[in-house]
């Protein structure tokens, strides 16, 4: 029973491609990139520049690797696609606390990895993404490291829209994570429901196939020995 639970969470093969997950990274890459770049050339803004650059580089360094770690896989098991995410969940949340926390604009991207892993993942993968998300925002909520404008005045939303901001986070990993969720087990439930149909299918083309060739070779057999 222990080795089925754990064949069921850790061997499970997911249908998402490493080069997908690899491409998305690079692609958030470059947008954290020209966003920094943006925010402290043309901006003017203050915030921890080398802290965010490290990250990025960080990941980079990680991408490479994982480039070539998986170059020869086709799919990814569920918990490789679970390490993938998380890595993901906790590079977006450290981006956050070195600038602005939850009031930065792009915060909304850290429900991301939580709404992948409802649709593609087992439910135990979605529900401990789901609550490292929501320890993220709240930390992120009360703890970073402020955006400065060129006058020297943080820039922080009202504390009633800030605490606003990070419900409404919260509230749209655990409705969207659930609702995703749930198209997903519909989606699957349904495509069992058209292989067991498929398999009936064929066994009935085979079993009429047969029966053709046994009325042939009855008819065969027949007309010599009544002749």
């Amino acid at each position: 029973m222990i080795n089925l639970i754990k064949s069921q969470i850790f061997l499970n093969e997911s249908w998402i491609k490493p080069k997908t997950l690899l491409n998305l990274r690079w692609l958030a890459i470059t947008g954290q990139g020209v966003a920094i770049a943006i925010t402290e050339l043309i901006l003017n803004l203050t915030f921890n520049v080398q802290a965010c650059l490290t990250i990025i580089l960080f990941s980079c360094i990680v991408n490479l690797g994982s480039s070539i770690y998986f170059r020869t896989q086709k799919r990814l098991t569920a918990f490789k696609t679970f390490l993938f995410l998380s890595f993901d969940l906790i590079q977006i949340s450290l981006l956050l606390f070195f600038a602005g926390g939850i009031s930065n604009p792009f915060s909304m991207l850290i429900i991301v990895p939580a709404i992948v892993s409802a649709s593609s993942l087992p439910i135990i993968y979605f529900i401990t993404l789901g609550i490292m998300t929501l320890l993220s925002i709240l930390l992120l909520s009360v703890k970073y490291f402020p955006i400065i404008d060129t006058s020297g005045d943080i820039l922080k939303p009202p504390e009633i829209l800030l605490v606003g901001f990070s419900a409404s986070l919260m509230i749209t990993v655990t409705f969207l994570g659930s609702y995703a969720r749930r198209i997903f087990l519909d989606n699957s439930n349904m495509n069992k429901a058209l292989q067991a149909t498929q398999v009936a299918l064929e066994r009935e083309r085979k079993l009429t196939a047969l029966t053709g060739v046994v009325a042939a070779l009855g008819h065969e057999l027949g007309s010599p020995l009544a002749t």
